[in-house]
C-alpha cells in the first residue's frame, strides 16, 4: 500500500520515527498493511478479533482527509485477501469533519460502500469531547444507510452514562474505552478510580 507507506514515512524525521516506533511498539502494529497483518494473524490465533485502524487525525485540510479515505477504501479488498478476522475503526476528523461536515460523511459512505459487500464492520472512533456532539450525529447517520456501523464511548466523559442509556434504547453496538484525550474536570473524570467505576456503571 504504497500511499499508507508514503504517509508513514513522511510525518516524522528518521531518529524521532525510530524513537516513536520503540515507545509505541505495544500499541501499533507497524507502518504497513504488511506489519498489521502480522500481527492481527498472532491475535486471531489467540482467539481474538481484529480492528484496523489507520493513524491520523484533526487533518488540515479535505484533501488530506481523501487521501486517508481511499486508504481506508482500500483495506476491505486487502482484509478479504489476507483472510483476516478484522473490521474497520476510523476516526471522524481524520476524514475531515473539522473542514467540511458532508464531505467527511461522503468519505464514510465510500469505506461503507467498500465494506459493505463483505459485511465487514465500521467503527467510528471518538475523539475529544469538542467533536462528540458532531461523532453522534455522524454515526447516527451513517447507520441509517449502512447498518454494520458502531461507535465508541469514553468512560472518563462525564456525560457518557447518558449517552450510554440513550445508546442502549438504539440497539448500538458500542466499544467502551476509558479515554485518553486531556480534559478538562468538569468534562471529565480526572482520577483513575473514578474511570473505572463510570466504566462499571456504563458497562452494566
Amino acid at each position: 500500500m504504497p500511499l499508507l507507506n508514503q504517509l508513514v514515512a513522511n510525518t516524522l524525521p528518521l531518529f524521532p520515527r525510530r524513537l516513536v516506533g520503540f515507545l509505541s511498539r505495544h500499541y501499533i502494529a507497524g507502518e504497513t498493511f504488511a506489519d498489521a497483518t502480522v500481527v492481527a494473524r498472532q491475535l486471531m490465533s489467540e482467539g481474538c478479533m481484529i480492528t484496523l485502524d489507520v493513524l491520523g487525525e484533526h487533518l488540515e485540510s479535505m484533501g488530506a482527509a481523501t487521501e486517508y479515505a481511499d486508504i481506508y477504501q482500500s483495506l476491505p479488498g486487502l482484509i478479504a485477501s489476507e483472510g483476516l478476522d478484522a473490521n474497520l475503526s476510523v476516526k471522524p476528523s481524520q476524514m475531515g469533519l473539522l473542514h467540511d461536515r458532508e464531505g467527511a460523511m461522503e468519505n464514510f459512505r465510500r469505506i461503507a460502500r467498500a465494506a459493505e459487500p463483505r459485511g465487514y464492520f465500521i467503527r467510528i472512533d471518538m475523539e475529544d469531547s469538542s467533536l462528540t456532539d458532531r461523532e453522534f450525529e455522524l454515526y447516527r447517520q451513517l447507520r441509517s444507510e449502512y447498518s454494520h456501523t458502531g461507535i465508541v464511548i469514553q468512560s472518563y466523559l462525564r456525560r457518557t452514562v447518558a449517552d450510554a442509556k440513550l445508546l442502549a434504547t438504539e440497539q448500538a453496538n458500542v466499544r467502551l474505552c476509558k479515554g485518553i484525550y486531556r480534559e478538562a474536570p468538569e468534562v471529565a473524570f480526572q482520577k483513575r478510580q473514578e474511570i473505572r467505576e463510570s466504566f462499571m456503571e456504563i458497562l452494566e
